[in-house]
């Protein structure tokens, strides 16, 4: 009984084999699908709702961060998600929107209070 227990606690502790093939073949197909060929449907919304003066404030981004804001904002992956689909830490993922949240807000304060979104 007792060697039963003990196996069973040894068994249950260790971490589950994980094929690390399958996962690379995923991250190649995520990054295939979603940073490389958005798809028409999502490219006419993502053209609707932002206007020319948010566009380049954007494209105005380092690449690093513009990635995270739009999957995270745009596609609406969870922190997670993203991690996963650019295989850095969450906490550079979290890092990495805060950071260009900033960005955006600096760059478009004249943009806000042009639109009245933020006053004088």
């Amino acid at each position: 009984m007792n060697t039963f227990i003990n196996k069973y606690r040894k068994d249950k502790a260790e971490p589950s084999l994980v094929d690390f093939d399958s996962i690379e073949s995923f991250h190649e197909s995520i990054k295939e699908e979603v940073l490389m060929s958005p798809d028409a449907e999502n490219e006419a919304a993502f053209k609707e709702v932002l206007d020319a003066d948010v566009k380049k404030a954007l494209e105005e981004l380092p690449e690093d961060f513009r990635m995270a804001i739009l999957l995270s904002i745009v596609e609406g992956f969870s922190y997670k998600e993203i991690s996963e689909m650019i295989n850095c830490p969450i906490g550079t993922v979290m890092s990495r929107i805060y950071r260009g949240r900033k960005m955006l807000k600096e760059k478009l304060t004249g943009y806000a209070k042009k639109h009245g979104y933020e006053k004088d």
